[in-house]
């Protein structure tokens, strides 16, 4: 058995392997890798199980300050990139899944010329070169264990509809068995049934999470302070 996680990007695989050696402390990992903010609370457990079974961890994602860069100028940003940073998303970055595209700009609430224009479909082209290359990471460690089944972890609009990732690995390799296990909260699930094609998926129910905001007026604050730190980052793409 193998995991394979969207929490960890490619070019954290080698620091990533030395923790599950015990050659570094979780401290380090968290710091250096650098994690998720919610490492501890929410995936945690997952990478625990894998060290103490010997389980292998696939670092799966493309790194985030690529995945940036693409956002703001869109495809083109990976032809400069030298080949040893290229390696580090999928080889083909950009290619669609049919019916995704109109889920992602469908949440938006948008449609028609918005997916070939304007800095909204760049964002989408982002999108596809993450689910492009967690699809590429698990379909080359299948390659190398083809005995071994695969257990991916991701946000679940990454695999809903057996779009995104999911549609993405089932190009790359026809013939695989893909189960999606998506969780649900408790009193929701006749609402996502309805809305979503299940093809004999598998749901677990969770209780409700705190509010992360009652005041609207804290959430924005805290938006706006999230979006000033991504756009100082994408500075970095100039």
């Amino acid at each position: 058995m193998i995991l394979s996680m969207e929490q960890f990007e490619r070019d954290q695989q080698e620091i990533l392997d030395l923790y599950l050696d015990n050659k570094i402390g979780e401290r380090h990992l968290i710091t250096k890798a650098p994690t998720w903010n919610n490492y501890k609370a929410s995936y945690r457990p997952l990478v625990e199980y894998a060290k103490q079974h010997k389980m292998p961890v696939i670092a799966a994602n493309a790194p985030g300050d690529i995945i940036r860069c693409i956002g703001k100028t869109g495809s083109k940003y990976l032809d400069k990139l030298p080949a040893k940073k290229r390696q580090l998303v999928a080889a083909e970055a950009f290619i669609d899944v049919d019916g995704y595209s109109d889920k992602f700009f469908g949440v938006m609430g948008l449609t028609g010329h918005v997916k070939t224009t304007s800095r909204l479909y760049q964002s989408y082209q982002a999108q596809l070169a993450r689910d492009n290359t967690m699809a590429e990471s698990i379909n080359q460690a299948l390659k190398q264990s083809p005995n071994a089944q695969v257990i991916h972890l991701n946000g679940s609009f990454h695999s809903a509809d057996h779009l995104g990732t999911v549609g993405a690995l089932k190009r790359l390799n026809p013939a695989i068995n893909v189960v999606v296990i998506t969780p649900v909260h408790t009193g929701q699930l006749v609402d996502y049934k309805k809305k979503h094609q299940l093809k004999n998926d598998y749901f677990y129910l969770l209780n409700q999470q705190p509010k992360d905001f009652v005041s609207v007026k804290n959430m924005k604050v805290a938006h706006k302070a999230m979006f000033a730190k991504s756009a100082e980052k994408a500075k970095l793409c100039e």
